[in-house]
């Protein structure tokens, strides 16, 4: 049998570390997929012109602020991603396209636009990883639907948590549309 190619090791090699921090945070793991082919390409030593380090791009301050000690470590720089990008969710009101937005442009950005800024790079990144999601959610279960769910705490606290799996509680669905 041909081995497989290395962008097909690359995509396959972090599956356990994505699964288990994108469902830690509530998020899809084809979403941080998506996010982590789109910012890398499977690559953990990757840096940007702006200096952005590993899989999902982290740049220095925000890793440093998520606690990510090696930015280059594949499981340190996934748990501070998903981490990151649940933080967007939640400051966007679980907006999948405005967290894209603001994880590519800043969340200042997305705040001062109140929307999709009108940057061409993150305008094309929002749409690259929304139709990237949606085919391959296409092809496993026919479409992405995200679903928000708002838990009560034993302290009364609310506890905001999104899941790819339909809840038995009530819940919101999270779409992604384009505009």
């Amino acid at each position: 049998a041909a081995a497989a190619s290395s962008e097909t090791r690359r995509g396959t090699e972090f599956d356990a570390i994505i699964d288990d921090h994108a469902r830690a945070q509530g998020i899809s793991p084809v979403l941080v997929r998506a996010v982590i082919e789109a910012e890398s390409a499977f690559n953990p030593r990757a840096v940007s012109r702006v200096g952005a380090m590993g899989l999902m791009q982290l740049m220095p301050g925000t890793a440093k602020d998520l606690g990510v000690a090696d930015p280059f470590d594949p499981a340190d720089n996934i748990r501070g991603g998903t981490r990151y990008l649940r933080t967007l969710l939640d400051r966007f009101g679980g907006d999948v396209r405005l967290a894209l937005a603001a994880y590519n442009a800043g969340p200042g950005a997305v705040e001062r636009y109140d929307n999709v800024p009108p940057y061409r790079e993150t305008r094309n990144y929002v749409a690259k990883i929304s139709n990237r999601i949606k085919g391959v959610e296409a092809i496993t279960r026919g479409s992405l639907t995200i679903y928000r769910v708002t838990e009560v705490t034993p302290e009364g606290a609310e506890v905001v948590k999104y899941t790819d799996k339909k809840p038995a509680v009530p819940h919101d669905i999270v779409a992604l549309r384009a505009r």
